[in-house]
């Protein structure tokens, strides 16, 4: 059921970009002259993205280390599967949000000929423009999806990890992503980096991911519990993890009684 909202939002997305609202937007905060005043502010530029560069990887590292030494650490090895799944969402996404940039080659809107730059416009479906392709020998384009803001959007792992531990106020742990992928988003549109469906583009990447991993580290846990589960489909998941926190030597997930 959680792979339909990213599918809304997908849908929403592409119906954003052929509605033309892209360009409105960006019009909004470009110079009547052409390009983007935000482009080398210091907010912009510097604290929400060159400064802010480094927080996504250090999450993934220490989530990563986490599970890497739960192997000789007794206390962490109630942590190795939700630090895992939390790790593989942040990768994963910005991995295949990379991807798409290196091949995709859509060039931003401050290099687009309406900003000041020099490459006509085209719609994401109608590929790069003529005389600008990789067989050009011009620089790529790398502007689609945003990869800035997927590192921000992927901490969502946090919240898939708080709700299938049954944390109270769950909740919480989307605002990382929700604040963090809003910022860097809202930046870079700033700066004529990306345009706004872009960003939308890397929320249903980093959702979709999410719940993959989040089925994937639910089967993992299941699997290994050593205990009857009760009838109940809620409690049956719960439970699966409690008991692996109790016998399981390499447990799949915490209590799900543990409150952070």
């Amino acid at each position: 059921m959680l792979l339909w909202p990213g599918l809304v939002w997908l849908a929403v997305t592409i119906a954003w970009e052929l509605s033309g609202f892209d360009l409105a937007a960006s019009d909004l905060v470009a110079c009547d002259t052409g390009g983007f005043p935000a482009k080398h502010a210091w907010w912009a530029r510097g604290l929400l993205h060159d400064w802010s560069k480094p927080v996504i990887p250090v999450v993934a590292s220490i989530c990563l280390l986490t599970t890497i030494l739960s192997i000789w650490w007794q206390r962490l090895r109630p942590w190795w599967l939700p630090a895992l799944a939390v790790a593989l969402t942040i990768g994963i996404s910005t991995g295949i949000v990379g991807l798409l940039k290196d091949t995709t080659n859509r060039h931003p809107p401050w290099s687009l000929q309406r900003y000041g730059g020099e490459v006509p416009h085209t719609e994401l479906w109608e590929g790069p423009a003529p005389g600008f392709d990789r067989a050009s020998g011009k620089p790529s384009g790398e502007g689609w999806p945003a990869g800035h803001a997927s590192g921000g959007f992927a901490l969502i792992g946090l919240w898939f990890v708080a709700r299938r531990m049954g944390t109270r106020r769950a909740w919480l742990w989307a605002l990382p992503a929700i604040l963090l992928g809003g910022a860097f988003a809202l930046a870079q549109h700033w700066r004529g980096a990306h345009f706004l469906s872009h960003n939308l583009y890397s929320i249903a990447i980093c959702w979709t991911v999410g719940v993959l991993i989040d089925r994937f580290a639910s089967r993992r846990a299941r699997r290994t519990a050593s205990c009857r589960t009760p009838t109940s489909s809620r409690s049956s998941t719960a439970s699966s993890w409690q008991c692996l926190t109790a016998r399981d030597p390499r447990p799949g997930w915490p209590g799900a009684t543990r409150r952070w």
